[in-house]
């Protein structure tokens, strides 16, 4: 099990923060009304899924970099 670990993305803050709002709104309006109609729990599920897909998305653009470290 690593003693350490960081996670490093080559962009800026604000523009994960950015874009992760804009993601959500997004996700939101499609779901907001659906053909055909599906239950509220549905609705939400697939509203999450969409949600966390993009930011999975967006994450890989900005090119993370993970570092572990191990103690011996």
């Amino acid at each position: 099990m690593p003693d350490n670990f960081s996670l490093l993305i080559a962009g800026s803050w604000l523009y994960y923060t950015l874009l992760a709002l804009l993601f959500g709104v997004t996700a939101f309006l499609y779901y907001r009304i659906t053909i055909p109609v599906v239950s509220p729990a549905k609705r939400y599920f697939l509203l999450s899924l969409r949600f966390i897909i993009l930011l999975i998305m967006a994450l890989l653009l900005f090119s993370p970099v993970s570092t572990f470290l191990f103690s011996s």
